[in-house]
């Protein structure tokens, strides 16, 4: 089964969601799973050859103590047992390094199938703004963390989330395609809040722009239906409405729940927007972010 969040949906083109179904059927292709679950097994053989021997070890004790001939073997035992392990933790971290750069390569791998399928731009476009959709979504869901103790629910998560990435969008001076937020390589880095890039080799995906390289390299060009992923749904508003209620029911209240209205929603999100972020001459890296101020005074020089 295939999950797919509508948050997803709302940030998408309908080409660009055919292109990250097709991203996934791709890795159902791989049988992606299967191979995960392989690892696995072999990792709990390995942890529990190298970790969970003591019962054996105190066997091979009381056997040493009982003579001192017996000592000798016990001795060489305990010694190759050691070595052993040792193999052992080295075959870990060359069976895990060689799975991740195998998963990495599935994905390379699932990216080619998604562009055979709806060409490379759809893909490369969806996944610069994969980032800026979800940033959007989350604080949409912080406004609601913040209304708790007023047993506030929103009436339309997905309208919500439209506002928070035009709004982000304007603020960030983003330009439009297709009606959605158009993010570049260069923008993509304003909402990735940390600016360490380390080259990991236990990491299970590649970089963005390391499969955006790879996609502008295959340059698969493919129709392109370019309307709301939502043409996709019958009663999209329904779908929405109901798809919130589902979310907030989950969550228990101290009291009565009542709606949070739209008005109310954009007015406390601009607020707490202008409250919280900084100039820009400090390029978003401490919007959103909690500092501690210390007084002049106390500043020494």
């Amino acid at each position: 089964n295939l999950n797919i969040g509508l948050g997803l949906v709302n940030a998408t083109t309908a080409q660009e969601l055919k292109a990250i179904l097709a991203h996934e059927f791709g890795h159902f292709s791989q049988k992606s799973m299967k191979v995960g679950s392989y690892v696995y097994n072999v990792n709990q053989i390995i942890f529990n050859l190298v970790n969970e021997d003591e019962a054996f070890e105190n066997h091979i004790r009381g056997f040493t103590q009982s003579s001192g001939y017996f000592s000798i073997f016990g001795g060489l035992a305990g010694f190759l047992i050691g070595i052993i392990q040792k193999i052992l933790r080295s075959m870990y971290s060359v069976v895990n390094l060689k799975y991740m750069a195998l998963s990495r390569e599935m994905e390379f791998h699932a990216d080619e199938v998604a562009a055979n399928v709806a060409g490379s731009e759809a893909l490369s476009e969806s996944l610069l703004r994969l980032d800026f959709a979800n940033s959007a979504y989350s604080s949409v869901i912080d406004v609601y963390n913040q209304k708790f103790d007023e047993a506030k629910v929103s009436q339309n998560l997905y309208t919500e989330q439209a506002f928070v990435m035009n709004f982000l969008a304007k603020d960030s001076q983003l330009n439009y395609k297709y009606n959605l937020p158009f993010v570049t390589q260069d923008d993509a880095s304003l909402f990735n809040k940390s600016k360490l890039v380390l080259n990991n080799q236990w990491a299970s995906h590649p970089s963005t722009e390391d499969r955006i390289t790879r996609l502008n390299k295959l340059n698969i060009i493919k129709d392109k239906n370019n309307e709301s992923a939502w043409s996709y749904f019958i009663n999209k508003e329904e779908v929405q409405t109901k798809m919130t209620q589902k979310l907030f029911s989950n969550v228990t209240y101290n009291q009565t729940k009542s709606d949070l209205d739209f008005s109310d929603f954009k007015k406390h999100y601009v607020e707490d927007m202008e409250n919280n972020n900084f100039p820009k001459i400090f390029n978003n890296y401490y919007d959103q972010k909690n500092l501690e101020l210390l007084p002049l005074e106390k500043i020494k020089e």
